[in-house]
């Protein structure tokens, strides 16, 4: 599975019907991942993800965000989109 890809650096994995994003702990060397067009509801396993940069999760039916923000406090940007015309982006700074 994709877990045995270590150095992999970009997930594209849009337009796919997941529902749930797991089993990416290894894959440490990941700085976007992008989740579109789903119905992701559950995400697990992007805590160890210490270079992840973009999270993209826009047009999804569920509401992930919440999830993804407590997941992820060194993510510097995620993209969601909480109905098709309104794009919300989340953005922090880091020392």
């Amino acid at each position: 599975g994709l877990d045995t890809l270590k150095e992999l650096r970009e997930l594209y994995l849009d337009g796919n019907q997941l529902t749930e994003i797991a089993g990416l702990e290894n894959c440490v060397e990941l700085e976007h991942i992008d989740f579109r067009y789903n119905k992701i509801s559950k995400i697990s396993g992007l805590g160890t993800l210490d270079k992840l940069e973009w999270l993209y999760l826009s047009e999804q039916e569920n509401n992930p965000l919440r999830v993804v923000l407590k997941e992820l406090g060194k993510l510097s940007s995620v993209g969601y989109a909480l109905e098709p015309q309104r794009f919300v982006l989340y953005s922090q700074q880091h020392d």
